[in-house]
């Protein structure tokens, strides 16, 4: 069954090829169901008219999206990082991802999104079980009911993270640059930039850059922003300790186990800088972190750490174009030359 997929898939992306010689035409998205693939121009079009378990194949390209997701849908790029995806161009997908409650075991992954995703968009919906995995997005909320199994897992998030009203959601293995303000969730291995604020979570096996590294000012006993969480297996930036006595007299019930703090940023990243996610940057640790083999399970803190590891070049799971070339012309019997690489991946 793997074998026939994957030769699908290839296909798909010999048409993405030849569609985009000498820019004459739009590359296609392919919706695959069953055994055949249909091709669309627009991703608004591919949406509206797959089925619930389609794949969308989103090939490289600018993509203007202004529907909702409602159904059951695997939608996938090429991947979000320049130096991945320069046979192709990544996948840029512009206007807000709206998934609504009929994406109810959906995923997404391989995307550049320019503006936000919003889980429950229309106030009224519950998105349970979905997956956000490999893309790079700005904010991501869920302003309308409930939503739970929520895996957000190796993504870039240039803004913000708000789920305040979602329960049993795992956050792993990202770089977030924004504020994170949740609820009821684990947070592991990723590396975060700014701020977090948590109730009835489990934060492990991350890296900590900001200071303060959690919204507790102004707090009291009754108003505590991180309570009812456990921090084990961090490294801070921050020498939380100064501020204990607030956080025990504020924060009673948070629990503290085994972190490492009041590490100089320039001591943690093999190379890095500033406040914000930079695809030119190196997110290894240094050989004499203190991040080496801390987490709780014995591997490093941060996003190569943990039971997913931070996959170089954040290439989704489907084949992967690394190089492609077409002829200018035909040769004179009139057969054109094209040369496509085309790896496959095991995760």
């Amino acid at each position: 069954m793997r074998k026939i997929k994957l030769t699908r898939v290839v296909f798909i992306f010999l048409v993405f090829a030849l569609t985009s010689y000498n820019c004459v035409a739009q590359n296609l998205i392919s919706v695959q169901n069953g055994s055949l693939p249909s091709f669309y121009t627009t991703i608004d079009l591919a949406i509206t008219q797959a089925q619930n378990g389609d794949t969308i194949y989103v090939p490289g390209g600018n993509f203007p999206l202004s529907v909702p997701i409602n159904k059951r849908i695997h939608l996938l790029g090429v991947g979000h990082n320049p130096d991945s995806t320069s046979a192709t161009n990544f996948t840029f997908v512009t206007g807000t991802l709206t998934l609504q409650s009929g994406a109810k075991g959906g995923e997404i992954s391989g995307l550049y999104l320019l503006n936000d995703i919003i889980l429950g968009g229309n106030g009224f919906d519950s998105v349970n079980n979905y997956s956000i995995s490999r893309c790079n997005f700005n904010n991501l909320s869920n302003p309308g009911n409930p939503c739970t199994n929520i895996l957000i897992n190796e993504n870039v998030v240039r803004g913000t993270i708000g789920l305040g009203n979602i329960t049993n959601h795992v956050l792993f293995n990202n770089i977030i640059n924004g504020v994170v303000s949740t609820t009821n969730a684990t947070l592991s291995n990723n590396i975060f930039f700014s701020t977090i604020s948590c109730q009835n979570c489990l934060i492990q096996n991350n890296i900590l850059i900001a200071i303060p590294s959690m919204h507790y000012y102004g707090c009291s006993p009754n108003c505590c922003i991180s309570g009812n969480s456990v921090f084990q297996n961090n490294l801070f930036v921050e020498d939380i300790p100064t501020n204990y006595g607030t956080f025990a007299n504020l924060c009673p019930t948070i629990i503290w186990n085994n972190n490492i703090f009041n590490q100089s940023i320039n001591s943690i990243f093999i190379n890095q800088s500033g406040n914000t996610f930079n695809y030119s940057h190196n997110y290894h640790l240094q050989l004499s972190s203190a991040g080496h083999n801390s987490g709780t399970d014995g591997a490093d803190v941060g996003i190569y750490g943990g039971s997913s590891p931070w996959k170089e070049g954040s290439v989704p799971f489907n084949p992967h174009v690394q190089f492609k070339n077409i002829s200018g012309s035909t040769t004179p019997n009139g057969n054109l030359p094209i040369n496509i690489k085309v790896a496959a991946q095991d995760h």
